[in-house]
């Protein structure tokens, strides 16, 4: 459970409950099957973020389970960007398996050579390194204002990141 109104489940379970929202996964990576505790705060603060309509960008999208979340809580349209091409089949068969066939586009990319940040919400669930060589990246080409929420952090990694978003 991600709140009272998601869940995830593997692709071999049947949903239940019909007043429950389900992200099915095919589980197989160590990320983006729901359990880790980044992906679920995540995908549990987009339920106070993500609105009807919106644009969200999703920056290392593995599995695709954080797209697959913003859909199911109203985006109308997802840019996913993934370094990983093995990421490519999970990815596209969790997408299947949620129903989910277009109004997305997945790019495999560094994240570090994307340009085009003018979406409504910017996801990054990445490493501090990446954040911290990404977020000077974001100022610079967005033209919009965006909500952008960081994740995949480690608590000692709060004052680096802190700081540059100050400095910023």
């Amino acid at each position: 459970h991600i709140n009272k109104n998601l869940m995830i489940i593997p692709e071999w379970h049947k949903a239940q409950n019909d007043s429950i929202e389900y992200i099915k996964i095919i589980p197989g990576m160590a990320f983006g099957t729901g359990t880790h505790e980044t992906t679920q705060l995540v995908i549990s603060n987009l339920a106070n973020y993500i609105y009807k309509g919106c644009t969200v960008l999703d920056l290392g999208a593995g599995s695709g389970i954080l797209s697959i979340a913003a859909f199911k809580y109203g985006a109308s349209e997802i840019t996913a960007v993934e370094y990983d091409k093995d990421c490519k089949d999970n990815f596209l068969e969790n997408f299947q398996l949620n129903n989910i066939s277009n109004n997305y586009t997945l790019l495999f990319q560094d994240v570090l050579s994307f340009k085009d940040y003018n979406y409504d919400f910017i996801l990054a669930n990445i490493n501090k390194h990446v954040i911290l060589e990404l977020l000077p990246r974001i100022k610079k080409y967005r033209k919009n204002k965006s909500t952008i929420i960081l994740s995949g952090l480690l608590i000692t990694d709060r004052d680096d990141v802190i700081d540059l978003i100050t400095a910023l």
